[in-house]
């Protein structure tokens, strides 16, 4: 028995170990992909800096890097606990933690195998990255993505299934806040921060080297709860009314896009969640 126990705390810690491992490399291998493709439009010396805290403070902004920068601390905590001579797992709170955690690891990986792969592929032929040199950004692309959306949510989710408990779940219904925690706290994470001038970059370039990167929100919809064009098409279209209610009053369009924004997002949590309950369900039930 001490055995088997000792061999399963062995698998649990070199699983663990490689999710944080696979979302370091993932934001290791996102920052250099940046400081390499926008070397021209981040910074006026013409490069990011990986030494400056506005820059880390923007990265978390993009739901890929938000999910690692939970699922870090969650693996470090998870593996101290194994050597606990009690474990939490009948506590309410880190079951649910784990399937928050589980949850968005799904939702990042899900939306970019079915999307972002396509939307975010790199064009530029050649491009310089630290340590690596002169590379094909396309090599580069494809390396930390398979890391950071197909390894690292995948174990995350084999984690889960194999590993996690949901009986205190199961027993105690799920609030608002229980499902939408993570979700509502990065989307005001988001909004809050470029208007806080002594974290946001809001000296933009202008002239020849037009400032487009960082934007200031990630996706679209928080450019348009916040009354603003998310892209220069937007802009150019103003006046047909394309893409954007750009005749609202700022409130309605907050009002709108906040609220619809909020809904989506509680919708797909809801699906996520239970999808996550029901796949423990089975497993439950065929053992």
């Amino acid at each position: 028995m001490i055995s088997f126990s000792r061999k399963k705390t062995q698998k649990k810690f070199f699983l663990l170990f490689a999710i944080a491992f696979f979302h370091i490399i993932g934001i290791v291998m996102s920052s250099c992909n940046d400081r390499a493709l926008h070397d021209r439009h981040f910074f006026p010396e013409g490069e990011i800096k990986f030494n400056d805290w506005k820059y880390w403070l923007w990265f978390f902004t993009w739901y890929s890097a938000w999910t690692s920068l939970i699922t870090i601390p969650w693996t470090v905590y998870k593996i101290f606990s194994l050597y606990k001579k009690k474990n939490n797992y009948n506590n309410y709170s880190e079951q649910l933690t784990d399937l928050i955690v589980t949850q968005a690891n799904l939702i990042s990986g899900v939306i970019f195998c079915f999307g972002g792969f396509m939307l975010g592929k790199p064009h530029r032929p050649m491009a310089t990255y630290p340590i690596l040199g002169n590379v094909k950004p396309i090599y580069v692309w494809v390396f930390f993505n398979i890391f950071w959306h197909v390894l690292a949510p995948g174990t995350v989710f084999y984690y889960f299934r194999k590993y996690c408990q949901i009986n205190k779940l199961l027993k105690k219904k799920l609030t608002f806040i229980g499902y939408s925690f993570n979700q509502v706290f990065y989307t005001f994470y988001v909004l809050i921060r470029p208007e806080i001038k002594m974290i946001n970059y809001h000296s933009k370039l202008r002239g020849p080297r037009p400032y487009n990167y960082p934007s200031d929100y990630p996706y679209a919809p928080f450019f348009w709860i916040m009354g603003k064009f998310s892209s220069k098409t937007e802009e150019k279209s103003e006046n047909k009314g394309l893409f954007f209610w750009h005749n609202w009053p700022d409130w309605l369009k907050f009002l709108f896009w906040f609220s619809s924004t909020i809904v989506l997002t509680y919708v797909i949590l809801i699906i996520t969640f239970n999808f996550l309950i029901k796949i423990k369900i089975k497993q439950k039930s065929q053992n």
